[in-house]
């Protein structure tokens, strides 16, 4: 490690985390930086020998036997602090879980994952003055603080004593100005594609009669997939012959049970309880388009992963998503909750030609080489990092 470089403490509060924050924490590993990942063990991990972790328990004796033998390896000052702004004894308790394992790490810069994470934790900014990192990410920026306006109030209050920002889109850095983030103080910095898919050689996809669509993410609402199934209803109408695989872990909800048989579409629709991570991506290569019909996001990797491996994407405008598909020239952008837009979509990418299909899965590989390759990622994350 290099001890010229800050000690970074990427906080998840979980581990495994996110693909893109596992990643950060190793691709800023292997450039030397030290690296301090806190959370609860929640899976199995694998990080960069660079890598420490201070695993959270959660078993209630697991946290006491935690913080009777942390108390003595944090210094004296700060836990004064946390006991002297303790708001009610039972709280103590839990501050002291939050704070003492970012303590233990002895860190330069704390850089948190997740906006909510500041929620009545507002002395990290007297624990770690000036040198406090949020980032900005699509579900706790575009829609957490409407439906809870008390997170509303308190990014109001912490946003401006946040040190620096990492946007995961423009879209979601304009967002957090209404809340008082200092727009000289936003970086956006995208997710990155891994070389291995970047550097997939790209081949013409004979063009089959059945057109093969896929969608893949969770059952949530913001996911959009009513919206999805109605433009497979229209699609039908209109006599296209496709089948929709939809790759969503977890209990089918009983709503989209229902509307898939309402719509009568159950001989074109095929819901895949889940899959690893290679086979996603081979399903996706096979595929003729990759929809996303999603109301939020902030950019969703998948997309990425899509463009860079030869097939043609369908997007909604939600998040940063315009800001990497360019309608008509490396994808289909349309509005959200938009199903006539997503059929209409969907039926240019049908009535390609294979030059033509071709020629627009060029051009949004180059679009994702250029803008999310891991050199350019590291490098944005060096400068943020930078005291």
């Amino acid at each position: 490690m290099d001890s010229s470089k800050p000690r970074v403490i990427i906080f998840p509060g979980s581990m495994p985390s996110t693909t893109f924050i596992d990643g950060l924490a190793n691709a800023m590993a292997k450039e030397g930086y030290p690296i301090v990942v806190v959370g609860r063990k929640e899976g199995a991990y694998s990080y960069h020998n660079n890598v420490e972790t201070i695993e959270i328990p959660t078993s209630t004796v697991g946290r006491l036997w935690f913080l009777l033998k942390s108390l003595f390896k944090v210094r004296f000052k700060d836990l004064a602090l946390i006991i002297k702004n303790r708001k009610g004894n039972k709280r103590l308790f839990f501050d002291l879980l939050y704070y003492i394992p970012l303590l233990l790490a002895k860190a330069d810069i704390l850089h948190i994952q997740w906006a909510t994470f500041i929620s009545k934790r507002e002395l990290i900014f007297d624990l770690f003055k000036d040198r406090v990192i949020l980032s900005l990410r699509g579900t706790h920026i575009n829609y957490t603080p409407i439906i809870k306006p008390e997170i509303a109030a308190i990014y109001r209050d912490g946003f401006p004593k946040v040190w620096r920002y990492h946007a995961v889109s423009n879209a979601i850095g304009e967002k957090a100005t209404q809340y008082g983030a200092d727009p000289k103080s936003i970086t956006t910095i995208y997710s990155y594609v891994k070389d291995d898919i970047l550097n997939t050689k790209l081949n013409k996809k004979k063009r089959l009669k059945k057109l093969n669509i896929i969608s893949v993410g969770r059952f949530f609402w913001n996911k959009g997939y009513a919206y999805a199934l109605d433009a497979m209803y229209l699609l039908k109408e209109k006599g296209v012959d496709f089948q929709y695989n939809l790759v969503a872990k977890g209990k089918v909800p009983d709503n989209v049970t229902f509307q898939i048989h309402q719509l009568d579409i159950e001989n074109k629709v095929n819901i895949i309880n889940g899959l690893p991570h290679s086979e996603v991506l081979s399903a996706i290569q096979d595929a003729d388009v990759l929809l996303l019909p999603s109301v939020d996001e902030g950019i969703a990797n998948v997309v990425l992963e899509a463009m860079a491996l030869g097939t043609v994407v369908v997007t909604t405008n939600c998040g940063g998503m315009e800001e990497v598909v360019d309608d008509g020239v490396s994808g289909y952008v349309v509005r959200i909750r938009d199903a006539e837009g997503l059929a209409a979509a969907i039926s240019k990418v049908n009535n390609m030609s294979e030059d033509a299909y071709y020629d627009m899965a060029v051009k949004a590989k180059e679009r994702v080489k250029k803008h999310h390759n891991i050199t350019v990622f590291k490098q944005r994350f060096k400068d943020l990092y930078q005291i």
